[in-house]
């Protein structure tokens, strides 16, 4: 992921990048980071057993694709001293390896990122949509209404997307400014990631679209 490469050299970091196969030949100092960005379970698990092989425990960050509880329990039984799920999000992610290397002093507050499967997050104190390696500004609005899909498996009729906006905004929305809000959120999230992100199901609603499944 060239975004996870770009923030780690932007914080001054020193990076070296290795082959999941060369892991055992890799010298990783014991002040050290090994960061796995992976989903295969068995990769991992054959990763771990070679570090032990060789009488080496890195402190270990996974960034895995699958938020399930099933492998989340595996990845914590290898001993990971973090795991988080893709979308990554920048501020997440520095966060995670302030925790690691102790910095508990000026770590700050875990940051509430809400997902939608492995197609995106959000920051919600921030307003801000994080899709593959792009993080892009939304509004309070914006953030409205992706979080009522959320909460509701990724579908909304119309007249129900109307009601939660009516509820936030404390005004009449009807379908036409419905309508107008989604194009906008369509075209700013497809200029600036190349990602669609929500589809019209004609007669019915909206749903948001899982890019991973």
């Amino acid at each position: 992921m060239v975004g996870v490469y770009q923030l780690l050299v932007g914080g001054n970091y020193e990076l070296s990048t290795i082959r999941m196969k060369d892991v055992r030949k890799a010298k990783v100092p014991d002040e050290g980071l090994l960061i796995i960005i992976n989903d295969n379970i068995l990769a991992l698990e054959q990763v771990f057993s070679n570090l032990k092989s060789c009488c080496i425990q890195p402190k270990t960050l996974v960034i895995s694709r699958e938020p399930t509880r099933k492998l989340e329990k595996r990845f914590l039984e290898l001993t990971v001293s973090e795991l988080m799920f893709y979308p990554y999000c920048p501020i997440e992610l520095t966060w995670r390896i302030k925790k690691i290397f102790g910095k508990s002093g000026n770590i700050g507050r875990k940051p509430k990122i809400i997902r939608y499967k492995s197609s995106f997050a959000i920051d919600a104190a921030r307003c801000h949509l994080f899709i593959g390696d792009y993080t892009v500004k939304i509004t309070k609005l914006e953030r409205c209404l992706l979080m009522n899909f959320i909460k509701n498996n990724g579908f909304l009729s119309k007249d129900d997307l109307c009601r939660c906006l009516r509820e936030w905004k404390n005004r009449h929305i009807d379908s036409r400014y419905l309508t107008v809000i989604i194009s906008r959120l369509r075209r700013k999230v497809k200029c600036r990631t190349g990602f669609s992100l929500i589809r019209s199901r004609y007669g019915v609603g909206y749903s948001l679209i899982d890019h991973y499944n």
